[in-house]
């Protein structure tokens, strides 16, 4: 009897579901001091919102650079969410070309970009869905701060000073982190043609 109440009561326990943190890397970009997409990288950005539409996705993040916030855009106005921006730069968003579409939410400016951002995610409810924009230097950064294991050397290369960056042409990458309420991280690379 005994036993069959603690298998009952095990089966009434559901544990908490897992939050999915989506990090992708901005889309093609124009040259130049802070550029923003190229055509290429704004066809990108709007495939990423249509792999998009049928997710629950609860929040936004992305950095203050045109071409982030760019890339992130459709998937934020698909859901109808605010671009939450975590400041690294001071570029001011409204000269964005194309504009924005969605509103922003500036974030207070940290020393640590990445750890704020880490605490933003681990603050949101359980089972929460993340969309991420970031940048070739920040997204491997980001996914071994959320606690999954380093992309590098397994998945990605180093690079030629031993850090672990995407490609220079690599912007096809979506890399899903899944934060279960108990247990490790991980984290799976897919690629968005």
């Amino acid at each position: 009897m005994l036993t069959l109440l603690l298998i009952t009561l095990a089966a009434q326990a559901d544990p908490a579901p897992p939050t999915t943190v989506f990090l992708v890397r901005h889309a093609e970009k124009a040259s130049g001091e802070a550029p923003p997409l190229t055509k290429a990288g704004l066809a990108r950005a709007a495939r990423l919102g249509e792999v998009f539409t049928d997710a629950s996705v609860d929040a936004v993040f992305t950095t203050d650079l045109c071409r982030t916030a760019q890339t992130a855009d459709p998937v934020a106005r698909i859901h109808a969410l605010p671009l939450q921006i975590l400041p690294l730069s001071g570029t001011d968003l409204a000269s964005c070309v194309p504009a924005l579409t969605q509103p922003t939410q500036v974030l207070p400016k940290t020393d640590d970009v990445a750890a704020d951002l880490v605490a933003r995610v681990r603050g949101m409810p359980a089972g929460s869905t993340v969309f991420v924009a970031g940048h070739s230097n920040t997204v491997p950064g980001l996914v071994e701060a959320l606690g999954a294991p380093s992309l590098c050397p397994a998945v990605l290369a180093l690079d030629e000073e031993g850090r672990c960056w995407l490609g220079h042409d690599d912007y096809d990458d979506l890399f899903v982190v899944t934060i279960p309420a108990e247990g490790a991280p991980g984290a799976l690379r897919l690629t968005i043609p």
